[in-house]
């Protein structure tokens, strides 16, 4: 394994994105997920970082400011990835008598990579549908289908963890995270360190995305 993933390996390290993402090798991630909600300067470095980084099937999972859609998104920073479709997460509220389900929220992605192709090979759901749970991570759904036990995921802005957390309880043997915040990327760590790996890897459940591609 290239030393530097033996430095970022399974945790969150302190420092600028920008910084610390030019030490990553070209072509060495499989996989960048985020959940932070980014500003267009953010989302223009993470798109031409995204280029720069991704391996050949590789893929950028980010959110989506809510008044774009995934597809204008995409296209506003001229990235050399191409847009592939949208992943929605709705959120519903708890059932009560007077006003029954409704959804409160939605979280939408966008999802780009090199291909560009209009429909994945294997079968992910377009919407997942959560009752309000603080500790429910969208990505952690994509991910299981995006992944293998091999695969190296990336999130550049890693905040508290919650994409390294769901890589480790999946089994995916090497995330990578970046936060500007020493107190945050302590609080990952300890999240990381808590999480319960698999009993059967991710790459064992099914057949996955990346390997179809």
């Amino acid at each position: 394994m290239d030393q530097v993933f033996v430095e970022y390996r399974n945790k969150v390290t302190a420092g600028h994105a920008a910084q610390l993402g030019r030490t990553i090798p070209s072509k060495s991630i499989d996989v960048i997920a985020t959940a932070a909600a980014l500003t267009p300067l953010q989302a223009a470095w993470l798109f031409g970082w995204a280029a720069d980084v991704l391996t050949a099937k590789g893929l950028l999972l980010c959110p989506v400011p809510a008044e774009m859609t995934p597809r204008f998104f995409a296209a506003l920073f001229m990235s050399p990835l191409r847009y592939r479709w949208g992943l929605t997460a709705a959120y519903e509220q708890s059932k009560t008598p007077s006003r029954g389900w409704g959804s409160s929220r939605q979280d939408r992605f966008a999802w780009l990579d090199r291909n560009g192709r209009s429909k994945p090979h294997a079968k992910i759901n377009d919407v997942i549908t959560m009752t309000q749970a603080g500790d429910v991570d969208p990505l952690a759904h994509w991910l299981q289908s995006f992944c293998t036990e091999s695969s190296v995921v990336a999130d550049p802005f890693a905040r508290l963890g919650s994409v390294g957390v769901a890589c480790k309880t999946l089994g995916i043997g090497c995330f990578i995270g970046f936060d500007s915040s020493e107190e945050r990327a302590a609080q990952a760590n300890a999240l990381i360190a808590n999480a319960q790996p698999p009993l059967i890897p991710v790459q064992s459940k099914q057949q996955t995305l990346l390997k179809s591609l």
